[in-house]
């Protein structure tokens, strides 16, 4: 047995045609993996970025050190 809602029209419609958050799952799970890309490339970049800038450990660790903390 479907449960039966009352709209604000007066009409009445059944659980299963209840608002559908497809679209919204596919964009939150689109973020994070795509956080979770940036948080990879960020290990790759930091090596690069040392030699670019002639940065020291303790400098290159701030960078990773403000990545996670922002």
């Amino acid at each position: 047995m479907a449960q039966e809602m009352a709209t604000e029209a007066g009409e009445t419609r059944t659980a299963a045609e209840g608002p559908n958050y497809t679209a919204a799952l596919v964009v939150l799970t689109s973020l994070f993996f795509m956080w979770g890309f940036i948080t990879c490339l960020n290990d790759i970049l930091i090596p690069h970025l040392k030699t670019v800038f002639s940065l020291n450990y303790t400098q290159v660790m701030l960078i990773q050190f403000t990545f996670f903390t922002a």
